[in-house]
């Protein structure tokens, strides 16, 4: 499991994903791994991974509280 550090655009959808996963991230988003992603308030997050047939981008919203900070020193860190 990668989890983001920094706040990405939630308008960004299952391409965008993908370009940070290689760009950014510098990994193979069709390893199987798991990408989370959160939103600048971290009351969302998205979930991007690859099943061999496609890629499931599962989402989920907070109605109350916020997701645990995850400070690193890279774009990314490993769960």
């Amino acid at each position: 499991i990668f989890a983001a550090t920094e706040p990405i655009d939630f308008r960004k959808g299952r391409a965008g994903l993908v370009a940070i996963v290689r760009d950014r991230f510098a990994e193979d988003p069709f390893a199987g791994d798991l990408f989370c992603f959160f939103n600048r308030r971290r009351d969302r997050v998205k979930v991007l991974v690859w099943d061999r047939n496609g890629f499931w981008l599962h989402y989920k919203r907070l109605e109350r509280g916020t997701f645990e900070r995850i400070d690193g020193g890279s774009k990314r860190i490993e769960i």
